[in-house]
Parts: structure tokens; C-alpha cells; sequence
């Protein structure tokens, strides 16, 4: 079977050009932006995180009386324990809530991109039962992914006050950074294309089949397991895609004196000044799945050979 790159990437923008250019629509950009702002909340950068230690104020006894420390004083001060403790589960809440909503949202942004409507209610509630079985496998992805990190972090805490107190040696050093660094980017690797998989493939499939998530998983898996290669290939472009159009982002930003990244910073607003990246994303994801049979065909032939 032969697999194109380039010819379903031409085709995206050529789609996108026309779907969201002509004629230009402000408000058919406000309602996909809208359902693709729904669908990218799991996008959105996690946050910052900075070195807060240093190693001459902190040793390994202190590393590891901290978590006991601070039991104690919360055991001290139970007003606190109680504001943490609901604290905590506030941001758990609004996570869940997060992915739920990304999950409904994905097959709201792609049954408008299908169907070039604007539509936000029907593909809502059609699709009830396909978003929510997302929902519940994003929901364990996430559950296992956060425990192997876990993992990996406690590893790397201990290799980091080992090194601290000397008690490695410079060949014992680069053994466990190495042991310990390449697994991490394996892994890392790993769940970055599943989540891609996932995203790009696995939900066309549900929404194409209506079936769930491990059923759909099951069917690309069966295409996976015959052109691996050509999936993997697929990520690689994706990455290099998103580093050009990063680049061209900080350009665009800077040659504005800045007032771009003003607009990237909205959440909503920076989904509609992105939406033809978006909406192209989206398009070529379909047009590379549609190379492995009809059966995997979501966009209408009829509509590209009239437009295109």
C-alpha cells in the first residue's frame, strides 16, 4: 500500500482555504473555534515549574523529613489540612471536568469540520455516548500515565540527594542517568503517540463506526499493526509540523511588537486566531486515515470535487 504524506496535507489546507476563507464567515469561525477550543483543553500548557531547591540549604534528612514535617504540621493545624484537603479536590474536580468537556468537544469540532456546519447542539447530544467513552479512557490513560511518572520523578529525587550527599562516583552518575533517562524518554515517547493515536485516528473511528473507544482501539490497532512504520512517520511529520508553525508563531509575535502573543494568551480567543492550523490538523489526520480504505472515508468525495 502505498502511503502519502504531502498529498492529504495539500488537501487539508486546500479544504481549510475553502471552508473558512471562502467566502470568510466571522461567525462560522466563532462557532468552530468554539468547538475546537472545547476539543484542545487538554492542550493548553500545564504550567511553569522552576528549580526551588539549593543544595547547600537542604540536605537528604531534611529531603526526607519533609513529608513528615509537614503531616505534623497539618496535624497541628487542622483548619488548613481541611482548606488543602479541599483544595485538592476542587482542581481534581475541575480536571475531570476538563477532560469530559475535551472529550464531548472533539466530536463536536470534527462532525463540524465533516460536515462543514455549524452546528454545536446536535453533534453534542448524537455523540453522548462516543465522548463519554472517551472520557472514561482519558480518564485511566491519565490515571496510569501520572503513576509511572510518579515512578520515574521518585527515582530521580533519590539519584538527585544521593549525588548531593556524594555518595555516587562520576561512572556511577552517568550510569544512573543514563538507566534512568532513556526509559523516561521511551516512555515519554510512547505515551505522546498514543495520546496522538488517539486524538487523530481513534476518535475518527468512533465517530465513523459509533463504537467505543476499546473497539475503536481495536480497529486501528489491526491498521497499525500492517503500517506501523507509516504511523510512526505520521508523528514525526506532526512534530516537525508543530515546531514550523511554533517558529512562525514567535516570528509573527515579535515582528507585531509583541501584540500577537496578547491574542495567544486568551484561551478562546487564541483558538480562533489559530483555527485554520487547527482546522488544517484536523483535516490532514482524515485524509491520511482515508488511505487505508473506504471504510475509514470521512469526508464527502461529492463536496472535495466540487470545491477543490
Amino acid at each position: 500500500m502505498n502511503i502519502n504524506f504531502f498529498e492529504p496535507l495539500s488537501k487539508a489546507i486546500s479544504r481549510m482555504t475553502i471552508s473558512l476563507f471562502k467566502p470568510f464567515d466571522m461567525s462560522k469561525w466563532f462557532v468552530f473555534g468554539f468547538t475546537a477550543f472545547l476539543a484542545g483543553l487538554l492542550e493548553s500548557p500545564g504550567g511553569n515549574y522552576s528549580n526551588a531547591f539549593n543544595h547547600d540549604d537542604y540536605s537528604r534528612s531534611d529531603f526526607w523529613n519533609g513529608p513528615l514535617n509537614a503531616w505534623e504540621w497539618l496535624n497541628d493545624n487542622p483548619f488548613w489540612f481541611i482548606m488543602i484537603g479541599i483544595g485538592v479536590l476542587i482542581i481534581i474536580a475541575i480536571i475531570i471536568a476538563l477532560v469530559w468537556l475535551s472529550s464531548r468537544g472533539a466530536f463536536m469540532f470534527l462532525a463540524n469540520v465533516v460536515t462543514d456546519e455549524t452546528e454545536v447542539s446536535r453533534p453534542w447530544y448524537q455523540y453522548k455516548k462516543e465522548g463519554n467513552s472517551v472520557f472514561i479512557w482519558r480518564l485511566v490513560f491519565g490515571l496510569i500515565t501520572t503513576i509511572i511518572i510518579s515512578v520515574f520523578v521518585v527515582f530521580a529525587l533519590i539519584i538527585v540527594f544521593s549525588l548531593s550527599a556524594g555518595d555516587f562516583t562520576a561512572l556511577a552518575t552517568i550510569s544512573s542517568i543514563i538507566l534512568l533517562g532513556i526509559p523516561f524518554l521511551i516512555v515519554i515517547v510512547i505515551f505522546s503517540y498514543i495520546s496522538m493515536f488517539m486524538n487523530n485516528f481513534v476518535i475518527p473511528i468512533m465517530y465513523k463506526e459509533r463504537i467505543s473507544a476499546v473497539h475503536a482501539w481495536g480497529r486501528f490497532m489491526y491498521l497499525f499493526k500492517k503500517n506501523a512504520g507509516s504511523f510512526i512517520l505520521y508523528g514525526l511529520l506532526l512534530l516537525c509540523l508543530n515546531i514550523a508553525v511554533g517558529i512562525s508563531i514567535m516570528m509573527i509575535g515579535l515582528f507585531t511588537c509583541c501584540i500577537g502573543f496578547i491574542f495567544l494568551i486568551i484561551p478562546y480567543i487564541s483558538t480562533i486566531v489559530l483555527l485554520p492550523v487547527i482546522y488544517t490538523y484536523r483535516v490532514f489526520s482524515l485524509e491520511f486515515l482515508e488511505q487505508f480504505g473506504n471504510e475509514y472515508k470521512l469526508l464527502a468525495e461529492k463536496e472535495t470535487n466540487e470545491k477543490l
